[in-house]
């Protein structure tokens, strides 16, 4: 596996993709009105009123999204602190500033639950991206910018650095497992204890590509557009973007349709995916990793640079490796849990997004908070889901 995240600008200094300028300058926003303002005071107190009635959030309105992103932006307290009173402080002049260029005051929670959208589709993304797609930093880079969101919450990928890190680490312990199931039944041939050899399983993989589950928004809208009516569907790809950026599409693990609209384009966002091949390749953009192979031999270790520091109030404990035996282990019960939720699905289809969504609230819960016993998980989700 390649480095998770550093770009070579030809000195010994490196850059993350993900803080390399935009490829196209971004799509404009309303500018803030010196005609409207709202002291950050008089929300707080307006907040506190019961009885006051904040405009209504339009999950449609993909304007007033990229907006309270942007404005989220530009207070890190919000996306680089755990600290709750540090976060809360800073919602109201979110809430002030997105009036001044939208003219809608949004409530406290319609902020949040805008943030949190666009947070879970850019993890949902990048997972898809580096887990199911197997993709370079840089492909990763251009695959983001499909996602027409992606410029207004990019600066969250310095919050996820060590996430897109233990991604990989994950990674890189399942294609070891296959490894070594490939060679196993290659002996296994062999010795004549199997007629054939059988295939790697992806079992594990599938476990490891779980999406989150969004904040729910009825007739919200953060996929990709759909494709212009002038576009024809037998268009090939190469006929559109340069060769060395087309995304692989055969043998993929994972299909991302299943929660968005990636097989389609807008032309705009094909103008974002030609302008990084042309500013970040540099001439010889990475080509397209093959699906992955696996030989008899043992999979070599990995080799791979520690993730750069980021800002953020979490335990250094929360990181240390765990040992491969433990993680082994670990995937061997969660083999057992899929089979278990498979088949209470199939018994129950009625509940199957009841079931869904409790399976992604508690292993997500622990993406939050750092737990010390599963009655305080307990009381979380109740609380959240009361």
């Amino acid at each position: 596996m390649s480095k998770i995240k550093t770009h070579s600008t030809g000195s010994k200094r490196t850059v993350p993709f993900y803080k390399l300028p935009p490829p196209v300058p971004l799509p404009p926003l309303p500018p803030p009105d010196p005609t409207r303002y709202f002291s950050t005071e008089k929300y707080i107190a307006l907040s506190k009123d019961e009885k006051f009635k904040f405009d209504d959030y339009d999950v449609n309105d993909e304007t007033l999204k990229k907006v309270v992103l942007n404005e989220i932006g530009k207070c890190p307290d919000i996306w680089s602190s755990r600290s709750q009173a540090a976060i809360m402080e800073h919602y109201p002049i979110v809430a002030t500033e997105t009036y001044r260029r939208t003219g809608l005051l949004l409530s406290i929670k319609s902020l949040k639950q805008i943030y949190k959208c666009g947070k879970d589709n850019l993890r949902n993304r990048l997972r898809v991206a580096i887990v199911s797609k197997r993709l370079t930093p840089a492909q990763v880079e251009a695959y983001m910018w499909r996602w027409e969101f992606y410029g207004f919450i990019r600066y969250y990928r310095d919050y996820t650095q060590r996430w897109e890190a233990d991604l990989l680490k994950d990674l890189d312990v399942v294609l070891g497992l296959e490894a070594r199931r490939a060679s196993k039944n290659m002996e296994k041939v062999d010795s004549g204890e199997l007629m054939e050899p059988m295939e790697p399983m992806d079992s594990t993989m599938d476990e490891m590509c779980v999406e989150e589950e969004p904040y729910e928004e009825t007739g919200s809208n953060w996929s990709d557009p759909a494709p212009e009516p002038s576009q024809s569907k037998s268009q090939s790809p190469e006929a559109k973007y340069p060769q060395a950026y087309l995304l692989p599409e055969a043998d993929e693990v994972y299909n991302p349709d299943d929660f968005y609209q990636e097989e389609h384009e807008s032309a705009s966002n094909a103008m974002y995916r030609i302008a990084f091949s042309q500013q970040y390749g540099g001439g010889g953009s990475p080509a397209v990793q093959k699906p992955v192979t696996f030989s008899a031999q043992p999979a070599p270790a990995p080799v791979r640079e520690a993730p750069s520091p980021v800002v953020e109030n979490v335990s250094s404990s929360s990181f240390t490796p765990k040992p491969p035996a433990m993680i082994n282990n670990f995937g061997e019960e969660m083999n057992q849990i899929t089979y278990q939720a498979i088949r209470i699905a199939r018994e129950q289809p009625e509940r199957l997004k009841l079931l869904r969504k409790a399976l992604f609230d508690v292993v997500l819960a622990f993406d939050q908070k750092e737990y010390a016993d599963v009655g305080d998980l307990y009381r979380d989700l109740a609380q959240k889901n009361s």
